[in-house]
């Protein structure tokens, strides 16, 4: 698996330069929606990622080589989830250095410090709610489905994560594990379906 997570680290970061530098770039502005945009974007890699394999036909030689079925789909969920991780990391890093230089309080700190893993775990569950779709349409004609629930669920969870939100009313220790637990169980059905459903293409 670490060969198919390689390479398709290596098409995205050569395809996507431009992109990746935005993507970079809204994580470090100082805005709840610019940073909740660049995870949910980074999330939707591995979509971009099957739409490459799809254009350079990669399943018919992939078949060839020794890597199995179950690596070829589970590689789709690592990319998102390393990528995520790793815009998660410069988001944290950023309003860490945010708060030092503008002498923010710790409160302030740490309120936008739990915003990264809630848009976090709700990339995963979208990841999860798409991947299987476009395992199963393939990336055009599932394009239109996963950019609908892209945008409704970016514009939910960004729209209700800001600090004044009632949604911080509810315990956040509560609310983060509580979300945390459904994405891990989103991620895990959906692994299985699209093992599942890239087992049983035909080429």
């Amino acid at each position: 698996m670490r060969g198919l997570v390689l390479k398709d680290s290596y098409v995205l970061l050569k395809q996507m330069k431009l992109f990746g530098v935005l993507m970079l770039a809204m994580a470090v502005i100082p805005n709840t929606f610019t940073r909740g945009f660049a995870i949910m974007y980074a999330s939707m890699l591995p979509i971009t990622a099957i739409a490459f394999d799809e254009q350079a036909k990669w399943d018919y030689y992939a078949n060839m080589m020794p890597y199995k079925k179950r690596d070829m789909a589970l590689s789709k969920y690592v990319i998102g989830m390393v990528f995520t991780l790793v815009v998660c990391v410069v988001e944290v890093l950023a309003i860490i250095v945010t708060a030092a230089v503008k002498n923010q309080s710790s409160v302030l700190m740490q309120e936008e410090l739990m915003i990264v893993p809630l848009v976090a775990a709700a990339a995963m569950i979208l990841m999860s709610v798409n991947l299987p779709i476009i395992m199963k349409m393939g990336a055009e004609r599932g394009r239109m489905v996963y950019i609908l629930l892209t945008v409704f669920v970016a514009v939910a969870v960004v729209g209700t994560v800001e600090v004044d939100s009632p949604l911080w009313q509810m315990d956040e220790n509560l609310l983060m594990i509580g979300l945390v637990a459904i994405a891990i169980a989103a991620l895990l059905i959906s692994m299985a379906i699209s093992v599942k459903l890239y087992n049983n293409k035909r080429y």
